[in-house]
């Protein structure tokens, strides 16, 4: 690991491995994002294996919306006859 400078607190000396990362053995802090973020690449998306999963795992969520629903009515019906006994 890097460490502080001592002659100016706004670099850091590059270890070893820093030094393979960055290429200097000397480096401005505000730099190694920039130089950090040129080793980086985005993430792949993640992709269902087919659309017919996809269209299936909609239809599982549409019964269980619909089921959860019905439940509430339920409770609510329940609710109102109970306050009459």
């Amino acid at each position: 690991m890097g460490s502080q400078s001592s002659n100016d607190p706004s670099f850091f000396m590059c270890d070893a491995s820093l030094q393979r990362v960055f290429g200097e053995e000397k480096m401005k802090f505000s730099v190694a994002s920039q130089k950090i973020s040129q080793h980086l690449s985005p993430p792949q998306p993640t992709h269902l294996a087919s659309t017919k999963k996809h269209k299936e795992i909609n239809a599982f969520d549409k019964l269980i919306s619909d089921s959860i629903k019905k439940i509430h009515e339920h409770h609510r019906r329940r609710a109102f006859f109970l306050s009459f006994s």
